[in-house]
């Protein structure tokens, strides 16, 4: 079941929705968790086959979050959006080779279906 769950992470009701949208359309099953210690819970128990996260306020849980799934679901790709000028200013991931970062959600829907025709599936 992982090579088709994406785990959302997105504070905003409207962006939550686009981004959910979007990825039913490249026939991916989006997972949302209603606060960020259920997505901690979700991350160490359950396997995705890739991580999307709005930055939006507050940033911090949302870094630890990553840090996190870098740590128990290597490899995965993860993508993040917005706040590119903290990302790039922190460095908080300087060595994970599977992080996307967007400027804009609007450039989701593009990438995530070009991302996933190249993308393995990530062992279990």
């Amino acid at each position: 079941m992982s090579e088709d769950r994406v785990l959302v992470i997105c504070d905003n009701p409207h962006r939550k929705h686009y981004l959910e949208h979007h990825i039913r359309v490249c026939g991916l099953y989006p997972i949302w968790y209603p606060n960020i210690m259920a997505a901690h819970l979700a991350i160490r128990a359950d396997r995705f086959r890739m991580l999307i996260v709005d930055l939006g306020i507050p940033v911090e849980p949302k870094i630890n979050l990553i840090k996190e799934t870098m740590g128990k679901q290597a490899g995965i790709p993860i993508i993040t959006i917005g706040k590119i000028e903290y990302l790039e200013s922190t460095n908080p991931f300087p060595s994970y080779m599977d992080l996307i970062k967007l400027s804009s959600i609007e450039a989701f829907p593009e990438l995530l279906r070009q991302y996933t025709r190249v993308v393995p599936i990530p062992p279990i």
